[in-house]
């Protein structure tokens, strides 16, 4: 949804979509597919191209999931405040840790999350980056996105998308 660019000469393998800066509509929905409240992981490779603006409000999404209201069940790594620093919004809580990783811009980076049983996992680029525990996620749509929060209910996104590459 809204303005993505197929780039098939980039990306890790096989292309790359890049998102626009200007576009807070843009994202690419994913099956949950496999993943439950209880369990699952997430993970892809993305490139920033640069800080995210700090004349924002928002915040710039890896992948996000989330429910309305009172935007609960949360699955969300992120980046905000006019930085590259990774943050992580799961469960109960958009801040549920923040300051995990400065990522470098124009460079691929691997990003995943596993979560279990009120247990999570971030890793960046193949290394356990932290860990602890969550609360408040009991549910799972059918669908998170890569690019913004990932909230349904709003029809379209509401995250401001940052230039950021996924395969």
């Amino acid at each position: 949804y809204g303005s993505l660019e197929w780039r098939p000469d980039e990306g890790k393998e096989g292309g790359a979509l890049l998102y626009s800066r200007y576009d807070n509509t843009a994202r690419v929905e994913i099956p949950t597919t496999g993943m439950s409240a209880a369990e699952g992981t997430m993970m892809l490779w993305g490139k920033l191209a640069g800080p995210y603006p700090a004349n924002r409000v928002d915040a710039s999404y890896f992948f996000g999931h989330t429910t309305r209201p009172p935007y609960a069940n949360r699955i969300q790594l992120y980046m905000d405040s006019d930085d590259t620093i990774l943050d992580l919004g799961l469960g109960n809580s958009h801040t549920r840790r923040t300051g995990i990783k400065r990522l470098q811009t124009r460079i691929w980076h691997h990003i995943a999350l596993t979560w279990d049983s009120g247990q999570y996992v971030v890793y960046v680029d193949g290394e356990k980056i932290t860990e602890g525990s969550y609360t408040g996620l009991t549910i799972l749509h059918k669908f998170m996105d890569i690019g913004n929060d990932g909230n349904p209910s709003q029809g379209t996104a509401s995250s401001g998308a940052k230039p950021v590459k996924a395969l």
